[in-house]
């Protein structure tokens, strides 16, 4: 036993460290946070690998001594805290001061992380409950809708039938599920249905109500009115917001159920709206960047 021992090519202080399993991890974590009220805990430091790199740093700062007494190797210390607690990313458009602002600020977000989604379900709450436009709207913007796009009656459809298949999976009520679809036999004769009757080559695709169409219409409408004034940004759902109260929307659902499966449909199709914006925007953004570089090289050559 003991020339098996000796054949093992590690420490003992490293057989020691190898001691701190993934239980006594999670065994750590709990402990320190019910009895010493931590937050977080970043556990790849329960590891001999980051005392190490730290310790290397150290060294690597002394310059040509590779082994610096206490005194030296304290001021390096203080040097090196005090040089910068937080380096962003080379390219990156946040500064050191912002991502350190935003990490000490990280406590916030943990005891509320769903603020913002309560308050924006608040703001759609009002928009349904109110039977009179919240803002009114600009007699400029109604006349002068030149660079407002239109979106067809075929690929409204189409989405709304994605709303559809998406709300079923959550909605019981049976009568607020007849308001939302349609029967296959009457949305074949419609002819906004036209793409999805020649799409439907396997079946699966459903026809949405009058009703429902009729909302996606309205939230698509205030969705172009935003997008035509200004480019999309970190602001443009409450920009959504801001035209969604100018007008009185319309409601899907049965009597009992109306305004919460209202509100559900509202939020999904702003949300997935917002996901197709900023996707077509980072299309765009990655176009003009791979352009430039390209004339960039360019005209190194020529030079």
């Amino acid at each position: 036993m003991g020339e098996s021992r000796k054949k093992i090519p590690v420490s003992r202080s490293t057989l020691l460290g190898l001691k701190v399993t993934l239980h006594a991890t999670l065994q750590i974590s709990k402990m320190l946070y019910m009895e010493c009220n931590y937050e977080y805990l970043m556990t790849a430091t329960l590891s001999q690998d980051p005392l190490e790199r730290f310790f290397s740093v150290m060294r690597h700062s002394c310059g040509g001594n590779d082994h610096p007494d206490p005194k030296m190797f304290a001021q390096v210390y203080r040097l090196a805290s005090c040089f910068s607690l937080v380096r962003p990313p080379k390219g990156c458009n946040v500064s050191g001061k912002d991502l350190l602002k935003t990490l000490l600020g990280a406590q916030g977000i943990l005891t509320s992380p769903n603020k913002d989604k309560e308050i924006w379900l608040q703001n759609i709450d009002i928009m349904v409950e109110s039977s009179e436009p919240l803002l009114e709207g600009s007699l400029i913007d109604e006349d002068h809708d030149y660079n407002e796009a239109v979106t067809s009656d075929a690929v409204q459809s189409y989405i709304a039938g994605y709303i559809v298949r998406k709300l079923r999976k959550t909605t019981k009520c049976v009568n607020c599920l007849q308001a939302l679809q349609m029967k296959a036999g009457d949305g074949r004769q419609l002819q906004r249905n036209d793409v999805i009757n020649k799409m439907d080559l396997y079946g699966g695709l459903i026809y949405a109500s009058n009703e429902l169409f009729d909302l996606t219409k309205q939230l698509e409408k205030c969705v172009l009115r935003t997008i035509s004034k200004t480019l999309t940004n970190v602001h443009t759902i409450s920009q959504i917001s801001r035209e969604l109260k100018k007008e009185v929307l319309l409601r899907v659902g049965c009597f009992q159920h109306e305004k919460e499966l209202t509100v559900k449909i509202i939020d999904f199709y702003v949300v997935i709206r917002s996901y197709f914006l900023a996707k077509s925007e980072n299309k765009r953004y990655e176009v003009a960047k791979i352009k430039t570089k390209a004339n960039r090289k360019n005209a190194k050559l020529l030079s």
